[in-house]
């Protein structure tokens, strides 16, 4: 019994021991931060994140950002954990609805409790021109994409998402060869297909099977020339000309891409984007190492003319892109698709 009774109270020393060692709550404890700007902007995502100037004292324990449809988001609505300790940090909010505005905060938490950053509103921006007209096209799978109509063509105005061939058979993706087929999203993460659609070589897109919807087909070196001159004798230059190619901003969606401080190039000015309503997104690329890159930064979109044995015409556009132009590339890469439809 005088064992036992030691015990208890050896037990309650230590209790009263935790329990005193336990800070009080004080404000003047918790971290110091302010949230980031928002950058790179879109319909369904937005970076941002946090820079802690002061741990209060106490380990910071958690980091991130917290956002909802209602002012003053906290822990409680959606978050993000972007790792621990002070300093600056990113943060990448994604799966947004279009139709909705956001309130975003960053926040850290230590021992003494959560703190917040100021709050930032996001008003999700489209990719596509307001003030131009698009219609729509299904593929094989449901997907569905804006379409939008350029002088005599039809385009697709979003790069293609689906899996399958015409015939339903799988195109493969994420393995070690990279011929015969093969597709992914940016960096392997779903949070990105909404936007930027997914990657194929070109081995896929050439398939007999056929990767596009029924009634459109991958274009042309020649179809894409004919879209750049007829911009260019439109006035879809940034400078108004009928000369040159100039007509980069013309194509570019108005989101997401880069700063430049080139005049008349693609990251300068997004709002004077798109005047075409092509709405090209810089979803960057695969090389043939299954490396992902540039993401934000260029887009890479496949033609179905061969350059020669191991490569094949593609268009780009980067950030500081003002031309709209085409290169030969590894047929093992992967790049995004826009399809046009059939005469």
């Amino acid at each position: 019994m005088k064992k036992s009774s030691v015990h208890i109270i050896m037990l309650q020393l230590v209790i009263l021991f935790f329990v005193s060692c336990e800070p009080e709550y004080n404000p003047d404890l918790l971290p110091v931060l302010v949230t980031s700007d928002l950058i790179n902007p879109g319909p369904f995502s937005v970076n941002t994140g946090g820079d802690i100037s002061s741990d209060g004292g106490y380990n910071i324990k958690r980091r991130g950002v917290c956002w909802s449809t209602n002012t003053n988001p906290t822990i409680n609505d959606n978050y993000s954990v972007d790792g621990r300790g002070t300093g600056s940090y990113q943060s990448s909010i994604t799966d947004l609805d279009e139709t909705k505005t956001y309130y975003i905060r960053a926040y850290a938490t230590n021992r003494i409790g959560t703190a917040y950053g100021q709050e930032m509103m996001y008003k999700p921006i489209l990719h596509f021109n307001p003030d131009l007209v698009y219609e729509s096209v299904s593929d094989h799978e449901g997907n569905t994409y804006k379409t939008i109509t350029i002088g005599n063509q039809t385009w697709m105005a979003e790069n293609l998402k689906t899996t399958t061939f015409r015939n339903g058979d799988i195109i493969k993706e994420n393995v070690k060869e990279n011929i015969y087929g093969k597709q992914w999203v940016y960096e392997n993460k779903m949070n990105n297909l909404n936007t930027y659609g997914r990657l194929y070589n070109w081995y896929a897109v050439m398939d007999s099977r056929n990767i596009a919807p029924i009634g459109w087909r991958l274009p042309t070196k020649e179809d894409w020339s004919i879209l750049i001159q007829y911009l260019i004798q439109n006035g879809f230059n940034y400078n108004n000309g009928l000369i040159d190619n100039k007509v980069a901003k013309s194509v570019a969606s108005r989101t997401i891409w880069s700063f430049s401080k080139t005049r008349g190039a693609v990251g300068n000015g997004l709002n004077s984007n798109n005047a075409s309503g092509l709405s090209l997104v810089p979803g960057g690329y695969r090389d043939g190492t299954s490396s992902f890159k540039n993401l934000f930064f260029n887009g890479y979109w496949w033609s179905s003319s061969e350059y020669n044995d191991e490569n094949a015409w593609y268009m780009f556009l980067g950030e500081s892109s003002v031309s709209f132009i085409s290169h030969g590339g590894s047929k093992n890469c992967g790049f995004a698709v826009r399809c046009i439809r059939e005469n």
